[in-house]
């Protein structure tokens, strides 16, 4: 069975993704995805955030400075040139990588 996600987790999963990938790091763990959950300022994780009394923005922050110590690799990726390759075709391929 294939999982069903909501077009909210599918662009968090997405944006966790691409964090992981423009800062070079070598993988995407639960930092990346909690900080791509709380970069939705009208989002449920940013409003269950500020219920709490916690900044979303500020917990932002502070996630950024725990990823910065994630590894990264030197070079260039080697999704960067399939994507030169395969450019009509990221989207469709980013959403099976996800299960979709």
């Amino acid at each position: 069975m294939v999982p069903q996600f909501t077009d909210a987790v599918v662009q968090a999963l997405e944006a966790a993704v691409r964090y992981a990938e423009e800062h070079r790091h070598t993988e995407i763990n639960e930092n990346h995805l909690l900080w791509a959950l709380l970069s939705d300022s009208q989002g449920y994780f940013s409003t269950l955030a500020s219920s709490f009394g916690l900044d979303p923005a500020s917990l932002q922050g502070q996630l950024e400075k725990t990823l910065e110590k994630t590894a990264k690799y030197t070079g260039e990726p080697q999704r960067k040139k399939e994507q030169a390759r395969n450019a009509p075709f990221s989207r469709r391929r980013s959403r099976a990588r996800l299960g979709l």
